[in-house]
């Protein structure tokens, strides 16, 4: 298989054990049977607005894989890349393409996608390879040009990613904290709450930033320390 120039390596925290499944446990399930046997060469569609967790859910399917060398994660909303960055993935067992909606209109675009689809699907029975796709929007609110492409998308599995409800928040902060090695105590965890916007994505940012502050100044996260970072 050819190597990617981009995007090689993928969140360490972006697995199924910090995604707080609450309202996606079907999708959930699909995505990890797909992870352990993508041979099926099954086809499997999920929107959903932005920070509900559709790429986190597509990286840790990439992560879950027994055979991280046959995985491929693309991200097509990528500025450099263009529709030839499909190209020649058939062989792989497990292709993600994350942010479809990047390529409706676009008729190489949605020509490649057409032909990656058909192609993973012409190796033996058993042996084929699964296709996992997101976007922000429902597939039926994509403007395809290519009825075929349509057709194709439509005959697999398709979801919408149920928003983690406010009163979860919590604990998926929690999660991605612990994933990373450190905790959140509680009163800190009700500070925060009250402080930050209540979008899972502010939260994982937020999170990000405060990781890296807390080991460069060796410090817990106190409800003083968070809010000298937050001031």
């Amino acid at each position: 298989m050819k190597q990617l120039a981009l995007e090689v390596s993928l969140p360490a925290h972006a697995v199924f054990d910090t995604f707080i499944s609450n309202g996606n446990e079907a999708l959930v399930v699909q995505l990890n049977a797909l992870s352990v046997n993508p041979a099926v060469g099954e086809t499997l569609f999920f929107s959903g607005a932005k920070g509900s967790g559709k790429t986190h859910l597509l990286q840790a399917t990439c992560h879950a894989s027994r055979d991280a060398a046959q995985v491929v994660y693309l991200n097509l909303a990528n500025p450099e890349y263009t529709f030839e960055v499909l190209e020649g993935w058939e062989s792989a067992s497990l292709i993600c393409l994350d942010n479809i909606d990047v390529i409706p209109g676009d008729a190489q675009w949605e020509e490649a996608l057409f032909d990656l689809f058909n192609r993973r699907l012409e190796r033996a029975e058993g042996d084929k390879a699964s296709l996992v796709m997101t976007a922000a929007k429902p597939l039926k609110e994509l403007n395809l040009s290519l009825p075929d492409l349509r057709s194709r998308l439509s005959s697999g599995l398709i979801f919408q990613i149920s928003e983690l409800a406010e009163q979860h928040l919590s604990l998926a902060l929690t999660a991605h904290a612990y994933q990373r090695g450190f905790e959140i105590p509680t009163d800190t965890m009700k500070f925060l709450m009250s402080r930050l916007p209540r979008e899972l994505s502010e939260l994982m940012g937020w999170l990000d930033k405060t990781d890296k502050a807390s080991l460069e100044a060796k410090r817990k996260l106190t409800i003083p320390f968070v809010k000298s970072l937050l001031d």
